[in-house]
């Protein structure tokens, strides 16, 4: 394994170790958290204004749909017959 691929490795895995201690957190025990329980603190929210609602329009009838005028197409001439080598092989 060459030095820069070996560096590369140590490096990475150490950064990623660093990122975790970084960003662990211890989790309380289960006697402290029904210790912080005790007191609810429970907001009530006020009511609030709103906008009367206005009726909507009614849906109007879908236009009917008109096939566009087109000219006739061209015909399309045939493709030409495929070359043929000299000694009469296929290709």
């Amino acid at each position: 394994m060459p030095k820069d691929a070996k560096f590369g490795l140590v490096f990475g895995i150490g950064l990623v170790l660093l990122i975790a201690l970084l960003f662990f957190r211890k989790e309380p025990l289960p006697s402290a958290i029904q210790q912080a329980d005790t007191k609810p603190t429970v907001r009530v929210a006020q009511p609030t204004r709103t906008a009367p609602v206005q009726k909507r329009a009614e849906p109007r009838e879908p236009e009917p749909i008109v096939p566009a005028e087109t000219e006739p197409l061209e015909e399309i001439p045939p493709l030409p017959p495929p070359p043929v080598r000299e000694d009469g092989k296929d290709q």
